[in-house]
C-alpha cells in the first residue's frame, strides 16, 4: 500500500470534509477526489513568487490556498460550514486534526 492509501484508508473520500496544510504542488487530496480546502503560511500567488525561482516546485501545480494561517481563520475559509468529523478515524488522524486545528486557532488568536 502507497503513503496515499494508507493515509486515507479509514476516510470515506466521497464523503469526507478535509483540511490539507502546506500542500503547495503536491497535495495528497486534489479537489477532484474530494471536498477538500487548504490552508498555507501564504497566498498562492505569494506562493507563487516565493518559489518561481525554487527547481523543486511547479509553481504552475500550486493548489489554490483556501485560508492563509495567522491572517484567516479556518471558519472564515470555509464560509461559516461546519464541519463534522465522524465514524471511525484512525487515532493518528485524529491527532494531526487535534494539533492542527490547535495551531490554526493559535495563530487565529496571536492576528
Amino acid at each position: 500500500m502507497d503513503r496515499k492509501a494508507k493515509l486515507l484508508s479509514a476516510l470515506d473520500m466521497s464523503t469526507a470534509i478535509g483540511v490539507e496544510i502546506g500542500a503547495l504542488c503536491r497535495p495528497i487530496v486534489t479537489r477532484r477526489e474530494g471536498a477538500i480546502y487548504y490552508v498555507d503560511h501564504a497566498s498562492t500567488d505569494e506562493l507563487r513568487e516565493k518559489y518561481k525561482n525554487d527547481p523543486n516546485v511547479d509553481i504552475d501545480a500550486l493548489v489554490h490556498v483556501d485560508a492563509v494561517r495567522a491572517r484567516q481563520s479556518l471558519s472564515e475559509a470555509l464560509g461559516g460550514k461546519r464541519v463534522n468529523i465522524a465514524g471511525q478515524v484512525c487515532g493518528w488522524f485524529s491527532a494531526v486534526l487535534a494539533i492542527s486545528s490547535t495551531l490554526l486557532v493559535g495563530f487565529h488568536l496571536a492576528r
